[in-house]
């Protein structure tokens, strides 16, 4: 993972999740499951410390999940488990600023009934 302080920041965020926003089980291991392919897209990068994450760093993990071919809906998921994420480690005062706010989420398009 990006450092020592990413694994306890993910670790104090699944945590978070579980007791105080109580979520589902399900949703826990979907969150999980995308941040830990974030964090190794992290380490791929040679990302060594959050002050290096911005933007641009996101778009291009965004773009690398759409080079996989992974849904609409997947990737959209992806970027609300970033967002929240993101809004977490703020919270924490891990990252000073949080780069989810300059990402929009994919639109989805909607079947007519």
């Amino acid at each position: 993972m990006v450092d020592k302080i990413s694994s306890e920041a993910f670790e104090n965020y699944l945590v978070y999740l579980k007791v105080e926003r109580i979520l589902s089980q399900n949703t826990i291991k979907n969150y999980s499951h995308d941040i830990k392919e974030y964090l190794a897209f992290l380490e791929k990068e040679k990302i060594s410390d959050w002050s290096e994450v911005n933007r641009y760093t996101i778009l291009s993990f965004l773009e690398k999940l759409r080079k996989e071919n992974k849904s609409p809906q997947t990737i959209s998921r992806y970027t609300s488990s970033l967002r929240q994420f993101h809004q977490f480690l703020v919270r924490e005062n891990i990252m000073g600023e949080d780069p989810m706010q300059y990402v929009d989420s994919p639109k989805l398009s909607r079947k007519l009934p």
